[in-house]
C-alpha cells in the first residue's frame, strides 16, 4: 500500500469543552496542546497519513494519554497504538489514516482523553478542516467541442464523464499546471476544414472539479493546437505558421501581448514540459526541444530526436519519454540524455497498437492515451521495472466520423 505522507504545522490548544486557541494568551494549566492545519487534503479512495503531535501546556506529565478510536470519524483510522503515548510531556507524534469516498470540504474532529498531575480524568478533541479531491481526467471531445471531465475510480476506469466547458471548437490540447487548466480549440476538423477560429482558453480548477474564471487568451486565424504555461505567459503551437505563439496568461484575448518564436521549416503539434524545457511533436520532423527562461521566454529550439516521422505529441515519466506515431499506431520510448536530446529510441509497441493516438500523459504510474479518429481513452501501468503492462479500455466513446473523437488529455 502506498501511503502520501503529511505533516500538520500550526498550534492549536485542545481543552475539555474541545475549544482551539488561536491567538497568544497565557498559558493554561493542565491541557494538552496538539499541532494542527489549516486544512487536511487528500484524494478520494488514497490512505493519506496524518502526523498530528501532541504535548502538555505547562510542561507537567499528562498521562493515560489515549486516542479515541471508537469515536474517529468516517474514513480516518489510527495508525498508532490508542495509547501511544502513555505519558505526554514535550511531543507525543501520533499517526492516523485518512481515506476519504467522497469528494468535498468537510471536518474532523479527533478526540482524546488522559489524566492531569491532579489524577483527574480529561477529554479534548482537536477540530481539522478536510478536503477530499476526487481523481479527474480532463479531455477535449472534438465530437461535441468541449471539455468533458471524467472521474476515475479505483478500478482506472474512467466514469461519470460531464462536459465542464463548452464552445471548445474542434478542441486539441489540453494542459493543467497546479490548479490551472488551458485548453486549444484548434477550430479544424480531421478533413483539415477550419470551421471556426482557433482559441487559446484558460480556467482555474474549483475543489469541485469544476473550471472557473476561464478567459479567452488568443485568438488566431491561424491553426493551434497546443499550449503550455511558461511563467506568466503561455506558449501555444501555430501549425501553418511553423512558430510557438507566447502569450499573456490571465488576460482576456490577450493577443497585442504575444510574441512569435518563428521554427523555419517543423509544424509544431502538441506540447509539453518538461524540466526546464518545452517539448513538442510536429509533422514530419520528430521532436524539437527550447528552453524555457524564468521570465517564460523560449530560446534555443532544434530537434532532439531521429526519428523523423510524425509525432503529434509525447510524455515523460523519470528519465524516459513515450511518443505514439500518430498514422503508424506504433509507440516509441526515449531515453532523456543530460543535453535534454532524446536518444535509444525503439520501437516499443508495432505499428497499429495504438491508432490515431493522440492526447497522451503520465499519471499514478499509468500511461494515458486517446484515439482522436475513434474516440476512447486507453491505460497502461507501468511495471517495476518501467515496462507497461498490458493496456486495456479506461473509456469506450463511439463518435461519427469528421469531427473526430478525443484529443488532449490531462490530470491535475
Amino acid at each position: 500500500m502506498v501511503w502520501a505522507s503529511l505533516t500538520l504545522t500550526g498550534l492549536a490548544a485542545c481543552s475539555s469543552d474541545s475549544a482551539r486557541e488561536r491567538d497568544p494568551t497565557p498559558v493554561l494549566a493542565n491541557e494538552v496542546v496538539a499541532t494542527a492545519p489549516e486544512r487536511v487534503e487528500a484524494r478520494v479512495g488514497v490512505p493519506t497519513e496524518v502526523v498530528i503531535g501532541f504535548k502538555s501546556s505547562d510542561g507537567q506529565p499528562a498521562s493515560q494519554f489515549m486516542i479515541d478510536s471508537a469515536s474517529l470519524p468516517a474514513g480516518w483510522s489510527l495508525v498508532s497504538p490508542e495509547a501511544a503515548c502513555e505519558t505526554v510531556t514535550t511531543d507525543c507524534q501520533v499517526r492516523f489514516a485518512w481515506q476519504p469516498v467522497v469528494s468535498g470540504a468537510g471536518a474532523a474532529a479527533l478526540g482524546f482523553s488522559f489524566r492531569d498531575p491532579t489524577g483527574a480524568l480529561r477529554s479534548g478533541s482537536i477540530d481539522i478542516a478536510t478536503l477530499a479531491r476526487a481523481d479527474y481526467l480532463f479531455v477535449a471531445d472534438r465530437q461535441d467541442d468541449a471539455v468533458q471531465r471524467c472521474r476515475i475510480d479505483p478500478d482506472g476506469q474512467l466514469v461519470d464523464c460531464t462536459p465542464v466547458l463548452g464552445g471548445v471548437s474542434r478542441g486539441a490540447g489540453v494542459t493543467i499546471t497546479g490548479r490551472r487548466l488551458h485548453v486549444v480549440a484548434s477550430g479544424i476538423g480531421t478533413d483539415g476544414m477550419q470551421v471556426a477560429d482557433s482559441r487559446v482558453i484558460g480556467c482555474d480548477i474549483a475543489d469541485s472539479g469544476d473550471l472557473q474564471d476561464c478567459t479567452m487568451i488568443v485568438e488566431s486565424s491561424s491553426v493551434l493546437l497546443a499550449a503550455v504555461p511558461i511563467g506568466e505567459r503561455v506558449w501555444a503551437s501555430s501549425l501553418f505558421d511553423e512558430a510557438l505563439l507566447g502569450c499573456a496568461d490571465r488576460q482576456d484575448n490577450a493577443s497585442a501581448d504575444c510574441t512569435a518564436v518563428p521554427l523555419g521549416g517543423p509544424l509544431p503539434q502538441g506540447m509539453v514540459r518538461h524540466g526546464d524545457a518545452v517539448y513538442f511533436g510536429t509533422v514530419l520532423h520528430g521532436v524539437y526541444r527550447c528552453e524555457a527562461s524564468a521570465d517564460g521566454g523560449l530560446t534555443g529550439c532544434r530537434q532532439v530526436d531521429s526519428l523523423g516521422n510524425t509525432v503529434f505529441n509525447l510524455a515523460f515519466r523519470h528519465d524516459v519519454a513515450w511518443l505514439p506515431g500518430f498514422f503508424t499506431g506504433a509507440l516509441y520510448r526515449c531515453g532523456v540524455a543530460a543535453s535534454g536530446d532524446l536518444t535509444d529510441c525503439v520501437e516499443y509497441a508495432p505499428p497499429g497498437t495504438f491508432p490515431h493516438a493522440w492526447g497522451i500523459t503520465v499519471h499514478d504510474n499509468a500511461l494515458w492515451l486517446s484515439d482522436l479518429a475513434n474516440g476512447g481513452i486507453q491505460r497502461c501501468a507501468f511495471a517495476a521495472d518501467g515496462t507497461l503492462e498490458p493496456c486495456g479500455l479506461a473509456l469506450a466513446v463511439t463518435h461519427e466520423s469528421g469531427n473526430g473523437g478525443l484529443a488532449g488529455i490531462a490530470l491535475p
